[in-house]
């Protein structure tokens, strides 16, 4: 009995990796000869249809995200200083230093004159 179980079991698992294959085969046949067709004789139905290109065109270039990385390390830096500066350092720590985003220049600022609270 275990033979004929064995046996069933491939004639299955065969069964369904060429349905699997002829599934693929089908869809890459569909999507090379028919949508490829369409959407280089249709420009406006591949802008409208087209989901990869639209993710395509979506992503960020390596400018972006280098800009990106370079404004959160600004920010955690400014933030990180600021938070730092206690009350027991207050001699050791005379200045803060702030990032220009823009201009990607260090300026020197007196945290005491910017402190609303004292």
């Amino acid at each position: 009995m275990p033979n004929f179980f064995h046996h069933l079991l491939y004639y299955v698992c065969c069964i369904v990796r060429c349905i699997c294959y002829g599934v693929i085969a089908l869809y890459l046949g569909i999507k090379m000869f028919i949508i490829e067709y369409l959407y280089n004789r249709f420009p406006r139905f591949k802008q409208h249809h087209d989901t990869v290109y639209k993710i395509w065109r979506q992503l960020p270039t390596d400018v972006i995200l280098e800009d990106q990385y370079k404004r959160s390390l600004v920010d955690r830096v400014s933030v990180s200083s600021v938070y730092s500066y206690s009350t027991e350092n207050k001699v050791s720590v005379s200045r803060l230093l702030s990032i220009n985003c823009v201009g990607f220049t260090l300026t020197e600022v007196d945290p005491m004159a910017s402190s609303p609270l004292q």
